[in-house]
């Protein structure tokens, strides 16, 4: 049983929390803008895309296993021991004599995120109960839109002056957020089940089809989808995926344990989160749009999802404190669909119009799928503590995570062909709309559930 906490040990555990979740986004969210400056310092610029694409592979294979094992050893200490971890990854990256101690260590920063992300929400139900946590769920993630928002700018700031010193600062205070997790969690026991030992062929399983998948979405518009390398790559996750499978059916306690698919609410829930992150991540070449095809700045282009963030911070509390009194989600997620249709309706004039109107169209339509960004920090991560057993909590929510994490890895294998196409840039900008549709009648297959 979780032990009792008092309403002063409630606060100092949220406040930890909030500490340490602010932080982590605002320094995965600010590499946009000091990994170029780390990689001009240390004279090798040609491999910048490793800076981003080895810590996504990472986040992309820890965040599965991250679920089973807090089940196995205990929430408290895995989320103790992982941010442990990414504060140290983090500060082997803050002293890093070479490009490559840095990117191997964010790297591995990355890998800990991937195990503390989804334990974090797992941990607000057992402080708050499952009735109150989307609440706190929804000023935990308005807090971490609010670190997304800032964090390239202050970069900017920064790296004129030292690029090392925004992580000696996050650091600190980050360590503070620790200890007062570490008074204020709770214990929780560790998930007994029937004895079974934790699936080791389904978490080889799983690190052999990501990890290759990963690296041919990110590189495959770099070296040709043809390539020998891809073409490898891809042969690699197909036998990794076909062991994973193999693995899980004779599994007594599986990594992708079935019953959660045949759940059509939750599955539900997760297409839609899915399909939005892939969306959501074709709106990212954006600013990119902006500066080459427009001529805007790249001040200018840079603050084109400023808009829609501000309102997701607001609706992102708002929503949470809706879901935590009523339960309700359908009204929700049809707003999710609908702001997400609207704005890639918007988007597919972009190559109709003057370069002027072109600019204001690019930043109406990035306004309602920003801030629709809300829905997809609260309904995905709170849905589940509503339609599952609280023993399958944590599993479901590490999906949810992965779901996240691969629609980004699609959208960007996906965009970058397309890229490369006779569409080019501006073919990227139909992605959204596509998505928008199969969200929405997703969004109308969806139904409340209030009873577990």
């Amino acid at each position: 049983m979780t032990e009792a906490l008092s309403p002063t040990r409630k606060r100092i555990a949220f406040i930890g929390i909030l500490i340490i979740n602010f932080f982590a986004m605002f320094l995965i969210s600010g590499v946009g803008v000091y990994s170029y400056t780390v990689a001009d310092v240390f004279d090798n610029i040609s491999s910048v895309s490793m800076i981003f694409t080895l810590e996504c592979v990472a986040r992309g294979v820890a965040i599965p296993m991250g679920g089973k094992i807090g089940d196995r050893i205990g929430h408290k200490k895995l989320f103790l021991f992982s941010v442990t971890l990414y504060i140290l990854c983090y500060a082997v990256a803050a002293c890093a004599p070479s490009f490559w101690v840095f990117t191997i260590a964010r790297m591995l920063s990355g890998f800990a995120w991937g195990l503390f992300m989804m334990n974090g929400f797992v941990l607000l139900s057992a402080i708050f109960g499952q009735a109150e946590a989307p609440k706190y769920s929804g000023y935990n993630q308005s807090l971490t839109t609010v670190a997304m928002i800032i964090a390239a700018p202050i970069a900017g700031v920064v790296c004129a002056i030292n690029w090392r010193l925004q992580f000696f600062v996050a650091l600190i205070v980050m360590v503070i957020g620790l200890l007062l997790c570490a008074y204020g969690i709770p214990t929780i026991p560790p998930k007994t089940g029937d004895g079974s030992k934790i699936d080791l062929p389904g978490v080889i399983a799983t690190a052999i089809t990501l990890i290759p998948f990963s690296l041919a979405m990110n590189w495959g518009s770099t070296y040709g989808w043809t390539n020998p390398l891809i073409l490898a790559l891809m042969g690699i996750a197909l036998v990794g995926l076909i062991a994973l499978v193999i693995a899980e059916r004779k599994a007594s306690d599986p990594v992708f344990p079935a019953k959660l698919f045949k759940n059509r609410y939750y599955l539900c829930i997760l297409l839609l989160m899915l399909i939005y992150s892939i969306g959501n991540g074709a709106g990212n070449y954006g600013p990119t749009y902006a500066q080459m095809m427009l001529g805007a700045s790249s001040t200018v282009a840079g603050l084109l999802n400023v808009p829609g963030l501000l309102i997701a911070v607001v609706l992102t509390t708002l929503f949470g404190n809706y879901a935590a009194k009523t339960g309700k989600y359908k009204g929700m997620v049809m707003v999710w669909a609908i702001a997400a249709l609207a704005g890639g309706l918007i988007w597919i004039f972009l190559g109709n119009v003057d370069p002027q109107m072109g600019l204001i169209l690019l930043f109406v339509g990035a306004t309602p799928i920003a801030a629709v960004n809300s829905v997809n920090q609260i309904a995905p991560y709170t849905y589940p503590m509503v339609i599952l057993e609280p023993q399958d909590l944590a599993t479901g929510l590490a999906f949810m995570g992965l779901a996240g994490a691969l629609g980004s890895t699609i959208s960007g294998g996906l965009c970058g062909a397309i890229m490369n196409s006779s569409s080019g840039l501006l073919g990227v900008f139909k992605v959204p709309l596509v998505c928008a549709v199969l969200m929405l009648i997703c969004a109308l297959m969806f139904k409340d559930r209030k009873n577990k």
